[in-house]
């Protein structure tokens, strides 16, 4: 009899330290798994890794004890999460929509700042993907500080009101003394090279696709608006 397919989820949690990823991902290699998703975070010192895997049926039940027992020995919490193929295919065909990237900059950044983009994405329909610091890690001693630090969310689908949504990053980048730039990734194809992945493209009209180069005009922007104040806002949208 044909073994079916299994599809599940696991969390890992706890304090990071070289060869908690390679212990667990040595299990799934040993069983033959397929990972579907995987993504690894690491916010002061504290280790947060998702691995979505595919495995028979048969070797599920050996997988999830070795994982449990390894995460007892690494000190790590772990969870399961079984996920159905109708809810798998569901998210798969999410990829398609579209992506954009929003860079937040200022000389500090602060939790009104953030809650603010993130209502202004949450209020247009559109899920964020990813949450990047783009600057170093900050001091407690002001002093010490850098004169900027910066925040980079990835966020897919279609906003509701696209002009609506640049009103609102105007509005709150005046209110709360910040740079916000927003810009597009529309319809990113798989066999795009890694560097076109990450700085996204528009398609000129001949169909050919072109570089936008985004980062750099949020660097730039954002300098100038520190050398001419608010005036330099307008150009970041």
């Amino acid at each position: 009899m044909e073994q079916k397919d299994e599809i599940i989820l696991i969390n890992i949690n706890g304090t990071d330290r070289p060869g908690v990823t390679a212990a667990l991902t040595e299990i799934l290699a040993k069983n033959n798994a397929v990972i579907l998703d995987i993504g690894q975070a690491d916010i002061h010192n504290n280790l947060s890794l998702g691995i979505l895997f595919q495995s028979s049926e048969g070797n599920s039940g050996d997988i999830l004890k070795e994982l449990l027992f390894k995460s007892y020995e690494l000190d790590v919490n772990i969870r399961f999460n079984p996920i159905s193929e109708e809810a798998y295919n569901q998210w798969v065909s999410m990829q398609g929509k579209n992506r954009y990237i929003i860079t937040i900059l200022g000389r500090k950044l602060t939790a009104r700042q953030i809650a603010g983009v993130t209502r202004i994405v949450a209020d247009q329909d559109m899920n964020i993907d990813d949450i990047k610091r783009l600057t170093g890690r900050i001091p407690l001693d002001e002093n010490a500080r850098t004169p900027k630090a910066s925040v980079e969310f990835s966020v897919r689908g279609t906003p509701r009101d696209k002009e609506q949504m640049k009103a609102d990053f105007m509005k709150l980048s005046a209110e709360q003394e910040m740079d916000i730039s927003f810009s597009g990734r529309k319809h990113v194809p798989t066999h795009a090279p890694p560097d076109l992945l990450r700085y996204g493209f528009d398609t000129d009209r001949d169909g050919s696709d072109r570089r936008t180069g985004y980062p750099d005009r949020c660097w730039r922007s954002s300098e100038s608006h520190y050398r001419s104040g608010h005036a330099g806002r307008n150009r970041l949208l």
